[in-house]
């Protein structure tokens, strides 16, 4: 319980939770926004996972009812990576630019209608982005979705105009590029958490992707 101040959540993991007595059930890939001054009270197994912020949210004009848990499907990643670089900030005017602009993406992800993307491209990139440290691959995003690998497939390039195996690719090397530059792991740890865990594979996948190498792309800083 935090008085005066609005929580805003980003969950990696799946779980319940209580709004002073109002039980919610939240999933890996959510979001959820706290009021001032509520009682919480969580329920999970296993890793817990998430990055959070308390914001000070002027009520001016009129205003909009927001749902206090959600999903955030494809927007999560970099929304996710937006508030960890507002940390080292933490105390300046650059953190709270950073913050707001994720608070914002939120309240704006939290009011999209759900059916802007196809409900099992979002359950696939929400599984993706949640086993992004794993040997996955479209069948596994197939199967968490609960439709056929082909179905996927065109779903994928219907929606997102790529490949099941592309964005996953893709959504590796953005996350080991955020690790580079915005952390100190060693450079075998991130490939190990993007889910490469040969390393030289892993500075050829940087290197075809973004044309660099995963020492060049920390020293350049992005």
């Amino acid at each position: 319980m935090v008085d005066d101040l609005w929580g805003m959540h980003l969950y990696r993991y799946a779980g319940d939770v209580w709004m002073d007595g109002r039980p919610l059930r939240f999933e890996s890939g959510w979001a959820g926004f706290t009021p001032p001054g509520a009682q919480m009270r969580y329920r999970f197994e296993g890793t817990c996972v998430h990055v959070f912020a308390h914001l000070l949210w002027p009520i001016q004009g009129t205003t909009t009812d927001l749902p206090l848990v959600f999903p955030v499907g494809s927007r999560f990643e970099p929304l996710w990576e937006g508030l960890e670089e507002a940390i080292p900030w933490r105390g300046s005017r650059r953190a709270d630019v950073r913050a707001w602009d994720v608070a914002l993406s939120l309240a704006e992800a939290a009011l999209a209608p759900q059916t802007e993307t196809h409900a099992a491209v979002e359950a696939a990139l929400a599984f993706i982005e949640a086993h992004l440290a794993q040997p996955i691959g479209a069948h596994d995003a197939a199967r968490a979705a609960f439709v056929s690998h082909n179905h996927l497939c065109r779903l994928f390039r219907t929606h997102l105009g790529a490949t099941v195996m592309g964005t996953i690719r893709g959504r590796r090397v953005e996350r080991a590029r955020h690790l580079l530059v915005h952390t100190s792991l060693p450079v075998k740890q991130i490939a190990a958490q993007v889910g490469i865990d040969d390393l030289q594979r892993f500075n050829k996948t940087m290197r075809l992707e973004t044309g660099r190498s995963p020492r060049a792309i920390r020293s350049s800083g992005g």
